[in-house]
């Protein structure tokens, strides 16, 4: 498999990443954990439906990896954005309140 077939099947999922992160990061407010969970849980679902959709074995985990780390590192940082801005989300669901 060549790096261009990478590249173009890992982009798509990291930019539907950032849409999915700024989506939650405008509109999720306090219940952002739950959104950048629904987020996350989508986007697997994407990455494994391109991935299977090339029907090319050679790598797939790569690739699958690939997209799912840089698609959960984006929303990880939407994340740490947001606890900054909504402690008391936090504190809530680990029931320190």
């Amino acid at each position: 498999m060549n790096v261009t077939a990478h590249r173009w099947t890992v982009a798509p999922i990291w930019l539907l990443a950032l849409v999915l992160a700024a989506l939650v990061v405008v509109f999720a407010g306090p219940a952002f954990l739950t959104w950048s969970a629904v987020a996350l849980g989508a986007i697997v679902l994407v990455t494994f439906a391109v991935q299977l959709s090339l029907q090319q074995k050679e790598g797939f985990v790569i690739r699958l990896s690939a997209s799912l780390a840089g698609a959960a590192l984006i929303i990880a940082i939407a994340g740490v954005i947001l606890a900054v801005s909504y402690p008391e989300a936090i504190t809530s669901v680990l029931w320190l309140d």
